[in-house]
């Protein structure tokens, strides 16, 4: 596997402008996530007192813990409350894709859904 180098991750935060992608990359640097795992994570898997996220059906469909660091902590934390989330952190980027038109089994691909019952969870949320 290709390995970025702190100075590319540093470059990629720094130019990264947007709050959920911002969080999204420094889940997946910071705590080491997959990028399956951190597009499944809801808001019930942060236990920000102890500074863990449960990681459930991770690899091998084993649940694990992870820490938060510090600083994506206070992000995620501000975040969640900003966009009023009570489930999936980002469950926005499925609605949008359904608001600008895309194909169900498309959103079905990117997220990497076996079952389209699951994709359709998020035509309950989207405006179109």
């Amino acid at each position: 596997p290709e390995i970025l180098t702190f100075e590319e991750i540093k470059r990629l935060l720094d130019s990264t402008t947007n709050m959920k992608h911002k969080i999204f990359i420094e889940l997946l640097y910071g705590c080491g996530l997959r990028k399956e795992e951190a597009r499944n994570l809801k808001v019930r898997d942060f236990n920000f007192e102890e500074k863990l996220i449960k990681i459930n059906l991770g690899k091998n469909d084993k649940d694990r813990f992870v820490r938060i660091p510090e600083k994506t902590q206070s992000k995620l934390k501000e975040f969640i409350l900003k966009n009023k989330l009570k489930n999936y952190i980002f469950l926005i980027f499925a609605t949008y894709l359904l608001e600008n038109r895309a194909d169900l089994r498309i959103i079905q691909k990117l997220l990497g859904h076996s079952s389209i019952k699951t994709t359709q969870i998020y035509t309950q949320i989207s405006q179109a």
